[in-house]
């Protein structure tokens, strides 16, 4: 398997993620003011692209998690600290509410509520580090750069990361051609001058299994470097 930028977040459990449409295409409800400006820029070159997405050590940022075909758009925050973190989208009451932590080099997602899902233990997803999250990103593919229209413009660069399984060569008879699968797609919206600020993602695909369309959003509406401690839930530590 060939791992992509967002691939990393089929590993941060089913279901988060995030935040762009493409000009033309049906986006979230309004209220979550995903936009991008119609404006393409051409394929760059090679020497062009600018740096890749990073996500630092020690951040805190906060906005809004989106299911765009379930209607549900709760709160969400994401912040760091010396290389643990911890996302949490919504919280007591809401339809949505779940946190995917990287603490001491682990990967843990626990799902309190998702619509019609039944209330999820916390699974101890197994060794994964924030160094391993941003090697996955450093492979994303620049796709231009544009505004995102929200409360305030946002001049951001967009890149695209697809995460592909090869399958076995003698599955359709040995052909000689590699059979490739996509199993998901992201798109990652960082300020043009800061690629370590995330603004905006998109991930799409088998790891948001609870989506009837498959896609969530993410759309970060303030940042800091300021860090807040990261604390597994108790079921965690049990897991």
């Amino acid at each position: 398997m060939r791992e992509g930028a967002l691939i990393a977040a089929l590993a941060l459990g089913l279901g988060l993620t995030a935040c762009s449409v493409p000009p033309g295409a049906p986006g979230p409800s309004p209220s979550t003011g995903a936009h991008t400006d119609a404006a393409r820029t051409p394929v760059p070159e090679p020497s062009a692209v600018p740096p890749r997405p990073r996500i630092p050590e020690t951040f805190s940022w906060s906005g809004r998690y989106a299911v765009p075909d379930l209607g549900i758009e709760v709160p969400f925050v994401w912040y760091g600290n010396d290389g643990d973190f911890q996302m949490i989208a919504g919280g007591d009451g809401d339809p949505v509410h779940f946190t995917n932590i990287i603490r001491s080099g682990e990967l843990y997602t626990l799902t309190y509520a998702w619509p019609e899902v039944p209330r999820m233990p916390c699974s101890h997803v197994g060794s994964f580090t924030l160094a391993e999250l941003n090697a996955g990103f450093a492979t994303a593919s620049f796709a231009g750069e544009e505004t995102l229209h929200r409360e305030d413009d946002h001049l951001v660069h967009h890149f695209r990361s697809v995460g592909t399984v090869d399958l076995p060569s003698d599955l359709l008879g040995d052909t000689g051609v590699p059979l490739r699968v996509p199993l998901m797609a992201g798109d990652i919206y960082v300020d043009a001058d800061d690629p370590s600020s995330i603004r905006q993602l998109l991930h799409f695909g088998v790891q948001n299994l609870y989506d009837p369309n498959l896609d969530e959003w993410i759309l970060v509406d303030e940042t800091s470097a300021d860090p807040r401690e990261v604390e597994l839930p108790e079921e965690c530590v049990a897991a």
